[in-house]
């Protein structure tokens, strides 16, 4: 996972993009992401948890890796989904021991934010 702002191009790269995304209703198309061999980028948010599509790439994963039979699916929804307060939720877990554990006023002040 990576969180960043500003521009990426794939020229030079040798990747080749791997997503056609269908702006609807109206139906203009963007090519996005990136894929170079084991590694894929993309700037389609959730696209993760889109359940059908994760487990197709867990899958598709496992069988590339000649591993016999399929990868387990997690037992029962997301935490997001299932109605817990953000606080329960895995990120909401990685914040709060990130908030404990960082010195943020020195991180904000180091890239220039204001908290």
């Amino acid at each position: 996972y990576e969180s960043h702002m500003g521009q990426s191009d794939r020229l030079g790269t040798e990747g080749q993009a791997w997503l056609e995304l269908t702006r609807l209703p109206e139906g203009d198309r963007r090519i996005d992401g990136c894929l170079k061999d084991s590694v894929a980028g993309t700037y389609c948010h959730g696209l993760l948890a889109n359940d059908a599509l994760r487990q197709a790439l867990l899958e598709a994963l496992w069988r590339r890796r000649g591993l016999a039979g399929r990868p387990a699916r997690p037992a029962g929804e997301p935490a997001a989904r299932a109605g817990l307060p953000a606080s329960e939720t895995p990120y909401g877990q990685l914040a709060g021991w990130l908030r404990r554990h960082l010195d943020l006023p020195l991180l904000y002040a180091c890239v220039g934010v204001k908290p």
